[in-house]
Formats: C-alpha cells, structure tokens, sequence
C-alpha cells in the first residue's frame, strides 16, 4: 500500500474519531434528545412527542419557575414535569438540599411531587426547551403552562 493512501485512511479515521467525540460531547453535556411517554404534560406535551433537552443552562443559572424540566424517577425512567416552586432548601436526614416542587401540566394523571416531595436539584437533568417532532407541533416549548379553556 502506498504511503500517501495509508495517510488518507488516517486522516479519515482521525476525523471520524473528531465527529464522534464531539457528538458525544454533545450529547451528554449541552443538549439530548428525548422522547415524551406519558400523559401528564398533556396539553403542552403528548406522548411521543420528541424534544430537546438543554442540558448546560442550569450549569449557569437558577432553574425558574414554569420551565418543563427532564428528571429520573427512582427506577430511572425519565420523566418532564414543570416547576412549581423556586428552589428551596429541604432538610432530609440533618442535611439541608437545595430541591424543586415539580408538577405535571395534567394533574388529574400526573405523578409528581404531590406524591414523591420536592426534587433535589442534583436530580434534574435539564430544561426542555424544543418539540422537533411532530413536525406540525415543531418550535419552543412554553414556560407555562397553557391557559384553560373558558369557564373551567
């Protein structure tokens, strides 16, 4: 093999390696997609929609009130719910957390912080910022909630 083909087999493995590191990247740190699988965003979010989650933003700044936040329940699901409640304090065990009151959109199905408490802060993974799919529904997700119908 000549040399100038085994620099280019290089050269392509080097960008490759690049493009893949830096997805990952990515990926893990700024943004992640995500895919909505239960009812209790309904009506903001439904499920299978597919959104963004903007994973670096909280690494800057305060979490605020009515944003759509990703988290994990205690058997890793992934779960969107909206802040209630500003960051807080909550003493467990004689230590003090910083933690969020997390609600669902739809509360007559929504499992929240009604039933498992506030959230530590460390739980959230990040805000959910873009609906991507479906394509008719494409574009930012509101920071609150949408309004009620009339005369409920």
């Amino acid at each position: 093999m000549e040399l100038t083909s085994i620099r280019g087999v290089l050269a392509l493995i080097g960008l490759l390696s690049f493009i893949l590191i830096k997805a990952f990247l990515v990926l893990h740190f700024v943004a992640s997609p995500m895919e909505v699988a239960g009812r209790s965003m309904v009506p903001t979010l439904v499920p299978g929609d597919r959104v963004w989650v903007d994973r670096w933003s909280y690494r800057h700044r305060s979490p605020r009130r009515g944003e759509a936040v990703m988290l994990r329940d205690s058997v890793g699901r992934r779960l969107v719910k909206r802040i209630a409640e500003f960051p807080r304090v909550a003493a467990s065990g004689g230590n003090s957390t910083p933690s969020l009151w997390v609600l669902g959109d739809h509360p007559v199905v929504s499992l929240d912080s009604r039933q498992f408490g506030a959230v530590p802060l460390s739980e959230i993974e990040g805000r959910v910022v873009w609906r991507y799919w479906p394509p008719s529904t494409f574009g930012p997700i509101p920071e609150a909630p949408p309004a009620p119908p009339p005369g409920r």
